[in-house]
Formats: C-alpha cells, structure tokens, sequence
C-alpha cells in the first residue's frame, strides 16, 4: 500500500507547491516500484492485474496532485526544482510528449541543483 510522504516542513513561500509535489512523485514512485516487481510475470497474471487496479486507483490523486502543482506559481528555487521534477515525472510517461518541455525540466533540475 502507498506510504505518501509527510507533508513537507519547510518555511517556504513554495512549501503547498511542493507539497502537491511530494505527493506527486510518491505515487509515481510506487506504481513504477509495484510495477517492476510483477515486469517477469504475464500480463494478465493476477498479481500484475492487481498492480495495474492499484495504480490505477491512484491516479485521480496523482492528477489531483498535479493539478495543485500546476496552479501554484513556483517561486524559490526549491520550488522549481520540485514543479520541474514533477513535469519530468509526469513526461516521460507519455511516449508522445513534447521532447522541449521534458528538456526544459531536465535544465531547471539541473541549475536548481547547482
């Protein structure tokens, strides 16, 4: 079962984003850990049935999650990091994604970090 992060303790103009952020990439994280657990077996076996139910189930909330991040202007640095984290996260699921923005998140990561 997903163990969603605590929300984030920061005194941070950023800290609701990047708590939407958190919550974000924490479901990310555990549908694709629960998903490479079951990657050796069928697809239609029923442990990778369940997998795909539970991170189904959770996307409402991944979108939701999103949605927050998405209206939160981001204005620290941290708060970039987290917002461009998320936009990473979220392309480089979508095989028809826009390569500019999953670039231009990669850049902010890379500046936020540094």
């Amino acid at each position: 079962m997903l163990q969603l992060p605590r929300p984030v303790q920061v005194a941070s103009r950023d800290a609701d984003l990047m708590s939407a952020c958190a919550e974000a990439l924490a479901i990310d994280k555990h549908c694709d850990t629960i998903c490479d657990a079951v990657e050796h077996l069928p697809f239609l076996h029923p442990q990778s049935l369940a997998v795909i139910d539970e991170c189904h189930s959770l996307m409402p909330r991944f979108h939701a999650a999103v949605a927050r991040a998405a209206a939160l202007p981001a204005t620290t640095p941290e708060g970039l990091q987290a917002k461009a984290g998320v936009v990473a996260s979220y392309l480089r699921n979508d095989a028809n994604s826009a390569d500019i923005a999953l670039s231009l998140a990669r850049d902010l990561l890379e500046s936020a970090g540094s």
